[in-house]
């Protein structure tokens, strides 16, 4: 396709992966049993609020709380104790509920040959503490020794 430009490093990078993935491919038809998936990789969202005061245009003090803004008081150190109690004798504080949403991806964990634990986090390489390397979804590796070269240095 005329526009397309290829990177040299992906030119160089592909092929390799190619191959690893092909050599699990082989292993797969043949019948070679894949890792157990113990729990699923999946997405995992928080939500947490603080109650700001705000002193000037976007700095003040926040305190973690619930969505009503109960500050979680046996939480806080001696000095955010007193910070608090400094807001909240202000004339007029100027304070609200701030929503704190965040969200994480925690890796799938799956049971290796050896019956040991794997996190399996890195796309291609989750090694084992026996030294079986698995891709993301536990598919069993090649060895090292068999690939051409250590992928991780070109990363």
């Amino acid at each position: 396709m005329s526009g397309w430009k290829i990177h040299p490093l992906l030119l160089c990078t592909l092929p390799k992966i190619y191959d690893i993935i092909s050599h699990v491919a082989n292993q797969t038809q043949l019948g070679e049993i894949l890792m157990k998936i113990i729990s699923p990789r999946q997405t995992i969202e928080t939500v947490r609020y603080e109650l700001f005061f705000e002193v000037e245009p976007g700095a003040g003090y926040s305190f973690d709380c619930d969505k009503n803004g109960n500050v979680f008081i046996d939480e806080l150190s001696d000095c955010a104790l007193k910070n608090y109690r400094d807001c909240l004798r202000w004339k007029n504080p100027r304070s609200r509920v701030i929503e704190l949403k965040s969200s994480y991806r925690q890796p799938a964990l799956g049971e290796c040959e050896c019956g040991r634990t794997v996190a399996l986090e890195d796309p291609l390489t989750n090694e084992c503490e026996c030294g079986r390397l698995y891709n993301m979804a536990g598919h069993e590796l090649a060895p090292r020794s068999l690939w051409e070269e250590n992928y991780d240095d070109e990363y």
